[in-house]
């Protein structure tokens, strides 16, 4: 790839995902539980390649992380806020394309397949805006977790269930990091299944 389209496309990927994190962040310990699942399949991935700087970086951010995490669930204690959603998204960001680019062996599809809630989210919520008239900035309550809220009527427990859901996703693209082709149709289905599942929540 030319160095300014990959410059182009990095900063686009990078804005992506900070932005991406920000829009998930809204029930106690849900971003940040997301962020210390994919940040562990970083620092798994990194110490099976033997990339010791970012496995380090990864351990450091963990710790940091579920540091917020413990204070921030279940009672809200402490809020992450614009700010820190916007920075462990950037950082996380930052940590995939460093171990996507340093390492050969890496598919370039494992970042998005670790990231694909967050990513898938805000892609989706573009979409279902444009398809309205809406604007694709626009704030809204028809995310998949406010939808799933609406339903269970409980805070932590929305937090727990798109958590718990969320971890066989991760496991699979952190086994699967060297295999293009399997990520490609994992990261499909994962599009299709969310698709499924936000009807299903709407139409309750």
């Amino acid at each position: 790839m030319p160095y300014i389209i990959g410059l182009f496309f990095t900063t686009f990927a990078l804005v992506g995902v900070s932005n991406a994190m920000n829009i998930i962040d809204g029930f106690n310990g849900l971003a940040s539980g997301i962020c210390l699942l994919i940040l562990c399949a970083i620092a798994y991935v990194a110490y099976d390649v033997q990339d010791m700087e970012i496995f380090y970086c990864s351990l450091a951010l963990i710790g940091a992380v579920f540091g917020f995490f413990v204070c921030n669930f279940p009672f809200g204690y402490i809020f992450l806020g614009d700010g820190g959603a916007y920075f462990l998204g950037f950082i996380i960001g930052i940590l995939l394309v460093l171990l996507t680019q340093r390492q050969d062996c890496i598919s370039a599809f494992f970042g998005l397949s670790v990231m694909i809630y967050p990513v898938w989210e805000v892609l989706f919520s573009i979409w279902r805006r444009k398809k309205i008239g809406a604007n694709a900035t626009s704030p809204d309550n028809l995310h998949l977790h406010t939808l799933l809220f609406k339903k269970l009527k409980n805070n932590p427990l929305t937090s727990s269930v798109i958590i718990c859901a969320y971890m066989p996703i991760v496991c699979i693209s952190t086994i699967f990091y060297a295999y293009t082709h399997i990520l490609i149709l994992f990261i499909l289905s994962l599009a299709v299944a969310y698709f499924v599942l936000y009807k299903k929540l709407l139409a309750f």
